[in-house]
């Protein structure tokens, strides 16, 4: 499995840190290890945006596709530190509505 996303688990949620930028090409890359967090790795799972300036459909998608197998399966994510042009793509797509999404806040900052 190639390691592209950078985790840590942290008080019994995994936390996946995106790159960057979250693209089609990093997308692609990521997919088998996105595909491993969603067959029961953690119960609840955490998405940080917190160094992410860049998001196109591609990763919105691949967020999407994770949030909806991990539902089926009673578990949980969440979007953390999100802001910028990632945000304003979320809003736009209304996926804040869909998934808990939490803006950048001093008290996220790891």
């Amino acid at each position: 499995m190639q390691h592209n996303l950078q985790t840590q688990t942290k008080n019994n949620i995994l936390v996946i840190q995106l790159p960057e930028e979250f693209d089609c090409f990093k997308v692609d890359k990521a997919r088998e290890q996105l595909d491993h967090f969603a067959n029961d790795v953690a119960d609840n799972i955490q998405i940080n945006f917190l160094h992410t300036q860049f998001l196109d459909s591609s990763g919105i998608g691949a967020i999407v596709f994770l949030f909806k197998r991990l539902r089926a399966q009673n578990r949980h994510l969440e979007l953390v530190n999100v802001a910028g042009q990632p945000l304003k793509l979320m809003s736009m797509l209304h996926v804040d509505r869909a998934i808990p999404v939490n803006r950048v806040s001093m008290n996220n900052v790891a």
